[in-house]
């Protein structure tokens, strides 16, 4: 590897070290777009995309190493049914994911001279209800809703305020936190001449009209503000794309002559418009670095993240650190083995560890830490332990491995353990956390536990983290290592801390539950004292209202309840042979499967 090219990276030098408080964004391989406008006015446009366009962008995409997906969130969600108010929250993240995730182009607005659904708002404010409440107490407000009904576990639900349409709401947050919109975002506006004067049922799909069918001049008026005002102040011209097409009697009719010739324009400019931004994109990434030393870039990006995840909303476990922190001390020439049951917390822990590693050991520390089995290069033992001799090699400014050693299990396992007995010094510690060493394949033995050294230089010290049972990583551990205090058992989360933890994991979302709430939760956790249970029917009681009745509520008893609850509120939702047909796909994808795999799997099991 390139040492020259590797420092030209932006933050490398801090995620070889171990510590990086400004993590760089992973890598995508995926163009995510969000297609927005209104249903009815643009079903001809988006026919000739979803048939002719598409399919030719995930062609050019997958021939570049790149998935080519279309966010559209009207399919089968027309304007007047679109009763859950959750709709428009899913629509505001899915346009963050894409504008995080997309490689070039992340939004496409579509406007014609409808302005479209404006749904009722789902949430009020705190202060604003409060200040209802004392106001007009329990009288009636808008349709129905007394103010005793609403909720007051934080964001209330149930009182409705005002209404803002659903494309423009789309489009400002498109907008929102995005340093270089001309790079990722197209607008086309389509005005269809006569359409004001013109009588009909169509009429209704293609313009706002009041009640008697008149033009809503309201909408219109708003419409002109976000078509005049709005998008020319936000984008540039080239990137706003006007069509004037007349009025027909069905509204767009793609057997007339202008009609269809304007459906050709406009699916053509948006496939070139399309390319153009994506050919930007990886003209920049082409720029960067070589093959080998971007996957390793990568997988130090990925083990950042994960570890930042992991240490969000954490509370508590002095206990386990301290136990620890002793066996770090006590027995510094030794590695230390940190063991539980599933969904005890195994993995947190060992975030916090390294999160806090320079609070223990003194001198220019290293740390170098990996969540084995949740990427490519950390699923086995031979790619794991080869990441992680290029990292310390990058940070002592040693030789990388050579050829035979990368390829050879056997000599890479004797150039790792030698660089734990010579690289580390007393100025410059080397601190090693393995965590789940289950997960990794079994591989060049890799359950056997051999490939860990049981001595190494004193500037060293290992932690690894395992299962108790699963794949008998721990029996063989301590077949070779039987000096027992040099293992730590994750202990149950006790119920003040169980419920600390609640507390964070609520006041993140900006909400709260009710003493009574709280009490059914409490007494929960007696029965199964481990974070990853919180965690599953945490997803379950964060959305009660505050006044849900819980006198017939009965939390699941254990982990496996609790998941087999969560799978059968999914199928609920989604019907039982989408959500079963899913997870069969997942589960069989042994790292996963990326959206436009799952995608594809679902069209062909709707075949069958």
């Amino acid at each position: 590897m390139d040492i020259d090219e590797a420092k030209r990276l932006p933050g490398f030098a801090d995620l070889i070290k171990g510590f990086c408080n400004d993590i760089p964004s992973q890598k995508s391989t995926t163009v995510r777009v969000f297609l927005s406008s209104t249903f009815t006015d643009m079903i001809h446009e988006r026919n000739k995309l979803l048939r002719e366009v598409y399919p030719k962008l995930q062609r050019y995409c997958q021939e570049r190493g790149l998935d080519f997906e279309v966010v559209d969130m009207r399919w089968g969600v027309h304007d007047n049914v679109t009763t859950d108010h959750k709709t428009t929250h899913l629509c505001m993240v899915e346009i963050d994911n894409c504008r995080n995730l997309s490689q070039g182009p992340c939004f496409v607005a579509f406007l014609g001279n409808k302005y479209g659904y404006r749904p009722l708002r789902a949430t009020i404010a705190a202060e604003m209800f409060d200040k209802l409440c004392d106001l007009l107490e329990n009288e009636v407000v808008n349709k129905g809703v007394t103010l005793a009904e609403c909720s007051k576990n934080g964001c209330h639900e149930g009182y409705l305020i005002s209404k803002f349409q659903m494309t423009e709401q789309e489009v400002m947050q498109a907008f929102k936190d995005n340093n270089n919109p001309e790079s990722n975002v197209l607008v086309f506006l389509r005005h269809m001449n006569g359409i004001e004067s013109c009588e009909g049922p169509m009429k209704r799909k293609f313009i706002d009209c009041t009640d008697d069918g008149s033009v809503n001049m309201e909408a219109q008026g708003l419409l002109k503000r976000l078509k005049e005002e709005v998008l020319p102040s936000m984008l540039p011209a080239s990137s706003i794309h006007e069509y004037t097409i007349p009025w027909k009697e069905s509204g767009v009719d793609p057997s007339s002559t202008d009609h269809k010739e304007y459906l050709s324009d406009i699916t053509q400019q948006f496939y070139h418009s399309m390319m153009a931004m994506i050919n930007n994109k990886l003209h920049e990434k082409s720029k960067i670095v070589s093959t080998e030393l971007s996957a390793f870039y990568e997988e130090l990006i990925h083990q950042h993240t994960f570890q930042a995840v992991k240490c969000k909303s954490f509370k508590g476990r002095e206990d386990v650190f301290a136990a620890l922190h002793t066996v770090l001390e006590v027995k510094s020439d030794k590695p230390c083995i940190l063991h539980g049951i599933s969904g005890s917390g195994k993995t947190s822990v060992m975030a916090m560890l390294a999160t806090n590693a320079k609070s223990i050991f003194t001198g220019d520390l290293v740390c170098v830490l990996r969540f084995l089995g949740t990427s490519s290069l950390s699923s086995t033992i031979r790619d794991t332990l080869l990441s992680v001799c290029r990292q310390i090699c990058f940070a002592y400014d040693m030789e990388q491995p050579k050829d035979d050693e990368v390829e050879d299990f056997h000599k890479l396992d004797i150039f790792f353990k030698s660089l734990l007995m010579n690289a580390p010094t007393k100025e410059k510690p080397l601190f090693l956390l393995l965590d789940s060493i289950d997960q990794l394949s079994s591989k060049n033995n890799a359950y056997s536990m051999n490939w860990l050294p049981l001595s190494f230089s004193k500037y060293a010290h290992i932690v690894v983290s395992m299962l108790p049972v699963v794949n008998n990583c721990l029996q063989s551990m301590q077949k070779l290592l039987k000096d027992q205090d040099c293992y730590v058992e994750m202990t149950p989360v006790k119920q003040n801390l169980g419920l600390q933890i609640v507390d964070g994991w609520l006041q993140h979302l900006g909400r709260t539950i009710t003493e009574e709430q709280r009490n059914i939760i409490s007494t929960a956790m007696i029965n199964c004292p481990q974070p990853l249970y919180l965690k599953i029917v945490f997803e379950q009681f964060s959305k009660w209202p505050s006044y849900k009745s819980v006198k017939d509520v009965q939390l699941p008893a254990t982990v496996r309840a609790a998941i087999t609850e969560l799978f059968e509120e999914l199928e609920r939702k989604h019907g039982q042979l989408l959500v079963s047909h899913t997870l069969g796909y997942l589960t069989a994808g042994r790292q996963g499967l990326t959206y436009s795999e799952l995608s594809d799997s679902s069209h062909v099991m709707t075949r069958y």
